[in-house]
């Protein structure tokens, strides 16, 4: 079992919570927020305005797409839909 962190350094990083062992990173711009984690992914915000899609056993991006700078920063995964609320109300 793992913990997924994101930090002003620029890395998201997987962790064993049984261990306190860091598990892999993956560099990316300061994240925002929460990462939102399921059995497969984590998804992360940055402060340049990226959506990160990672994998959560290797910690390889899947993708990265432009999210703006408009977002709230802590996106949610539903049924491998991702969802982000935008400053104006709208998701």
């Amino acid at each position: 079992m793992g913990a997924y962190v994101g930090g002003n350094d620029g890395f998201v990083r997987a962790i064993d919570v049984a261990t306190g062992a860091l598990r892999w990173e993956t560099g990316t711009a300061r994240v925002l927020g929460s990462p939102a984690v399921t059995d497969v992914l984590v998804v992360v915000c940055t402060s340049d305005g990226l959506l990160y899609r990672i994998e959560r056993e290797t910690g390889s991006v899947e993708f990265s797409l432009a999210a703006g700078d408009r977002i709230y920063p802590s996106p949610a995964v539903v049924d491998n839909w991702i969802y982000l609320g935008s400053h104006d109300g709208s998701i």
